[in-house]
């Protein structure tokens, strides 16, 4: 598992969008079903068969046009999925991509392959599919996109739309193909390459493809628009001391005083800010992950006998994921450095700064701190055990008094990370800030194997069967938190009984086997070999690399008879489908054990899940038609009702009806449907234990918090076993006219209102609402928050609606050839949200939504527009996609830019003869003006709408054989 491929590429799938239709094109039936076929969003099969709800169709055309990097770049550009993942950036660790149709959340939008499910991603919150990880993109012959609420036929997470994949398991031949592409600022992008053959003995029929896939890592300081971005912490690395406040008689008053570090300004990236050292982790981190990906499909179908057929397929995909960050992430919680630290500088002394005295415990440290000649004593404590930091030091009868007792140096509190930019080594500074060795990558290692087994047919009068099983699962090994702070080796390296032999019961601080480790910059300067240099050997225990494991399963069985009675009524023929389905998820982490423990930097204990579910369902479909006259045209309802069952709280059924009316002659179309939906909470929503950091702002001291903004806390996330289910109301009706040969203009309107919405606790609102509360734990020291602990709950309110708008236009050059013209686009005025029940509902519309909860970020307007000129083996597109500009809510600008990247792309064609009967080439620009992203006022790429990797030049070859 785990196997690094350095792969020379090329994934031929992409291109935005080109040539969609509102009706599905086909999809062959089993053995005896040739005249017949199924289209997403029904299992009717039928020859002449269109939908009351709206369907777009993409084939390997398209995909040929504009290939970029992943899959789902392709989604990207549809203006009606928004807000989806798209792999390559640090914030999506995992490599993978998501589709987030209509905005209503990546669980909301059905993900299937040849009409059947996939493992969702272990782990994220919600039940989204990685669709980077499906298959080879050159095994896809199409892909058909219900923008329609369809739970009545397909379940939960139907609820947004289907995005149904479908395999070219027909293909005879071979294919092979190359594709690079590298931005022209930094020279960096992806080399993929992939290939697919077909061929049959008889009646068996095989096909098989595979595609490598690497992309480069790439830092924020190699990116043209984000190269200078300063992106501050004041929780820095060295830190910030909380210095303990005496009286003028030397007596601790409770409170106490932030001092940076004495060395922050002398250490790359780091800089004193007011009292505090902060620390700039952006030129460390990666703005575009390193992703290397395997990926193998195969198929094979075989005639049983005249109406029985066989299909079996199998799937496998191997990915790394890398990134840079932080060389630590921050201290969640509590730290005391002891006063016998050797690097611990704080003196202690009266208000009026008088160096105070104690009485010695008797113990040498073997040290000498102040430079006066002589090794220093450790001080005795009020409870007898000089090592017990929660017990004041003894001050003598005459404290003030040189040589009444033994100087000692306070207990400060640490706030800060346990390395910084030079990673605790003695470099002197020397090390630049993407130098750091020890900047460890995360790391996900990832496994997804799919198999399916089909077998269908037909039996009596033109009844059509089909029963299949699909085995899913996604298997993620990773360093998910990056390099975690082991919190008891951290605090015993502190008090000098750190080292993989010391015994702290009878050794002594920092003498043979027990070492120091310094998190004070005077280690960055330090002498090797002396005790304020820390060793590697200690590093790795402070700062291990903590590895979990998460498990994320399918098993689904389903079946389903149709059939079309054909004198049953006046109108034509009636169609009729039933079927069943039973599926048993399951999800499982297990964390490492200091995790388990809640012994990491994140002071919170994260639980192993190991959870299951078993779902059945039985649903039926009929099509009804109700008139077709020559004169006055024809008229079909559709309608179908499922029932799902997944144990108590989890049971629905939901139905859907639907009208298609065709006008005489077929020159215009009316559509409309209704439908309810509903989404399931996952596993992860029902179960999870874990944990997140997020800044919040304490509440004011009147109330009993600190008043301190910005700081950064634990999140304790736990699940929710009595959630209910998401449910969800849509209609859409629309209307489709051929105005002219050549010409089709399509219009359509959709309402969602989607209930019962998922949320997590707002930690800022728990902390305002109760901040002395049992769901928020404090520093016994500073009083301020550590963890808040947050829940999911049902509550969220969304209402979004919209226009798509299409118009496909094709246009005979003569002997000059042929022009297309594609327009695509989505126009979305409403986008209504209400957090909590309680809550008033929010506009947020035309919003990236910072601060709203249950909200994303909304866009008005997104078109994509592609021209086309065909000559001979020659095209040559233009394709131009523009997003609308919308209100910043956050700090920063009013308003963000619309966005208008411009793309070029030049194919040849070229069928041949002899061992090579034909390849391909292809040459692009993507954003050929260097659009600029919006930059937020940190300088970081805005809203998640901009691409920031300026112009991109891309070349891909195809031979057949």
């Amino acid at each position: 598992m785990g196997q690094q491929y350095r792969h020379a590429a090329a994934i031929l799938i992409g291109a935005q969008v080109c040539g969609a239709t509102t009706y599905a094109q086909a999809q062959t039936g089993g053995a005896g079903s040739a005249e017949e076929m199924v289209v997403t969003g029904t299992f009717i099969r039928r020859s002449d068969f269109q939908q009351s709800s709206p369907v777009d169709v993409f084939d390997t055309t398209d995909f040929k046009v504009d290939a970029p990097q992943h899959l789902a770049y392709f989604f990207n550009d549809l203006p009606y999925n928004m807000n989806g993942s798209i792999a390559q950036s640090r914030g999506n660790l995992s490599g993978g991509g998501t589709i987030n149709l209509r905005n209503l959340g990546s669980s909301a939008t059905l993900v299937l392959v040849d009409t059947r499910r996939t493992a969702s991603y272990p782990l994220v919150e919600d039940n989204s599919v990685d669709i980077n990880t499906l298959l080879p993109s050159i095994m896809i012959d199409r892909i058909e996109i219900l923008k329609d609420g369809a739970s009545a036929l397909y379940g939960t997470d139907a609820v947004g739309g289907v995005v149904n994949f479908l395999t070219r398991d027909d293909f005879s031949g071979f294919e092979i193909s190359a594709r690079g592409s590298m931005a022209t600022y930094n020279q960096k992008g992806d080399q993929q390459i992939s290939a697919i053959w077909g061929g049959g003995i008889a009646d068996t029929h095989v096909v098989a493809a595979f595609e490598y896939q690497h992309q480069d890592l790439v830092q924020g300081t190699e990116m043209k628009w984000d190269r200078d971005r300063v992106a501050n912490t004041s929780l820095g690395g060295p830190g910030t001391y909380q210095v303990p406040r005496r009286d003028a008689g030397g007596v601790l008053t409770g409170s106490s005083t932030n001092r940076p570090d004495a060395d922050c300004d002398r250490i790359p990236g780091s800089s004193t800010v007011g009292t505090r050292c902060f620390y700039n982790f952006w030129p460390a981190q990666a703005d575009y992950n390193e992703i290397d990906r395997f990926t193998a499909f195969i198929t094979a179908k075989k005639d049983i006998t005249d109406r029985i057929s066989l299909r079996g397929d199998f799937a496998y995909t191997d990915m790394l994921t890398q990134t840079l960050d932080s060389p630590a992430a921050s201290l969640a919680v509590p730290i005391t450095i002891p006063g016998h630290h050797p690097a611990n500088p704080y003196r202690a002394a009266t208000s009026g700064g008088s160096p105070l005295y104690a009485v010695s415990s008797g113990i040498g440290l073997g040290y000498d701190k102040d430079g006066d000649g002589f090794n220093e004593f450790l001080p005795q404590r009020m409870n007898g055990n000089p090592y017990d930091l929660a017990s004041p030091v003894m001050l003598t009868g005459t404290p003030t008094v040189a040589g009444s007792g033994v100087p000692f140096w306070e207990d400060v509190g640490y706030t800060g990370r346990a390395l910084g930019t030079q990673g605790g080594l003695p470099t002197g500074g020397s090390l630049g800030e993407k130098l750091f060795t020890r900047n460890r990558p995360t790391q996900h290692y990832a496994d997804i194997l799919r198999a399916t087994m089909v077998l269908d047919g037909s039996f009596g009068d033109d009844w059509y069967w089909e029963t299949g099983a699909v085995y899913s699962t996604y298997h993620l090994h990773t360093n998910y938190i990056r390099n975690d702070t082991n919190v008891p080796e951290f605090r015993a390296a502190l008090a000098g009984f750190g080292g993989a032999g010391c015994n702290p019961a009878t050794g002594v601080p920092g003498q043979g086997s027990c070492v120091f480790f310094n998190p004070f910059g005077s280690s960055v300067f330090a002498t090797p070999g002396t005790i304020l240099a820390n060793t590697q050997d200690e590093i790795d225990r402070v700062q291990p690399t903590l590895w979990d494991d998460s498990d994320s399963k399918l098993f689904s069985v389903d079946g389903t008879v149709s059939k079309e009675f054909e004198d049953l009524l006046p109108a034509g023929a009636l169609g009729l489908a039933l079927g069943f389905q039973y599926r048993d998820i399951r999800l499982k982490t297990d964390y490492d054990v200091l995790k388990n423990l809640g012994q990491t930097d994140r002071g919170a204990v994260q639980s192993d899940l190991n959870a299951s579910r078993d779902t059945w369902a039985f649903f039926g479909e009929v099509n009804v038609p109700l008139f077709d006259d020559s004169g006055f045209g024809s008229l079909e309802l559709s309608a179908a009702v499922r029932h799902e069952d997944s144990g108590t709280g989890l049971k629905t059924t939901d139905p859907k009806v639907g009208l298609l009316y065709d006008s005489p002659g077929g020159m215009w179309t009316l559509r409309g449907s209704w439908g309810e939906s509903f989404l399931a909470p996952s596993l992860y929503q029902n179960y999870v234990s874990t944990t997140r950091l997020a800044n919040v702002d304490d509440a004011p001291v009147s109330a009993g918090g600190t008043g301190v903004t910005n700081l950064r806390v634990t999140i304790n996330q736990r699940g929710n076993p009595n959630l209910t289910p998401q449910t969800s109301k849509a209609y859409t009706f629309g209307v489709a006219v051929r105005p002219l040969e050549g010409l089709r203009l399509d219009l359509g309107y959709w309402n969602f209102k989607f209930k019962g919405q998922l949320q997590t606790e707002s930690a800022q609102a728990i902390l305002n609402a109760d901040p002395l509360g049992s769901k928020v734990i404090r520093d016994p020291l500073t009083n301020e928050p550590l963890i808040i602990q947050v829940a999911f709950f049902n509550a969220g309110f969304v209402e979004v609606a919209g226009i798509d708008f299409e118009a496909d236009w094709n246009h005979s050059l003569g002997d000059w050839g042929d022009i297309n013209l594609n327009v695509l686009g989505t126009y979305v005025p409403t986008y209504k949200v209400r957090a909590l029940p309680t809550s008033p509902t929010v506009d947020a519309s035309d919003s990236n939504n910072v601060g709203v909860l249950g909200a994303d970020t909304s866009i008005d307007w997104r078109v994509n527009s592609r021209l086309s000129w065909l000559y001979g083996n020659h095209t040559l597109s233009m394709f131009f996609s523009y997003s609308d500009s919308f209100k910043n809510t956050g700090t920063g600008p009013d308003n963000y830019d619309s966005w208008t990247p411009l793309d070029v792309t030049y194919r040849y064609v070229r069928d041949t003869s002899g061992i090579v009967n034909g390849y391909e080439l292809s040459l692009g620009l993507q954003n050929v003006l260097n659009e600029q992203p919006q930059l937020t006022n940190t300088g970081a790429v805005a809203g998640g709408v901009y691409r920031n990797e300026g112009r991109i030049v891309w070349a891909s070859v195809l031979a057949k054989f």
